[in-house]
């Protein structure tokens, strides 16, 4: 009597299954993958281009977008270390007297 129940045959299936998925994925060294974006896919149906003052403008709002998260994050950054710092510092302090 055999006492695998069937786990080898699964585990045996599962393998040869995942060789097959592998192979299947498997594209040519200049093959373009599907998951690339092409420049008119990313365009609406129903949208203007932009001309070349509009697209800087929108760009340059993007930038600021982006440093005033930057600066905020770094705040709380410093805020938070700050924070710790003072609580490591009072945790060592009160455990300093008691020892």
């Amino acid at each position: 009597m055999m006492g695998g129940f069937g786990s080898l045959k699964a585990m045996n299936d599962t393998i040869k299954q995942n060789r097959e998925m592998l192979k299947a994925g498997k594209k040519g060294a200049f093959e373009k993958s599907a998951l690339r974006a092409k420049v008119s896919e990313n365009l609406l149906n129903n949208d203007k281009k932009l001309s070349e003052q509009e697209r800087i403008k929108h760009i340059q709002a993007i930038w600021d977008s982006n440093r005033k998260d930057d600066i905020k994050r770094i705040i709380v950054l410093i805020i938070s270390s700050g924070i710790a710092g003072f609580l490591v510092w009072l945790f060592l302090l009160v455990f300093k007297f008691r020892v």
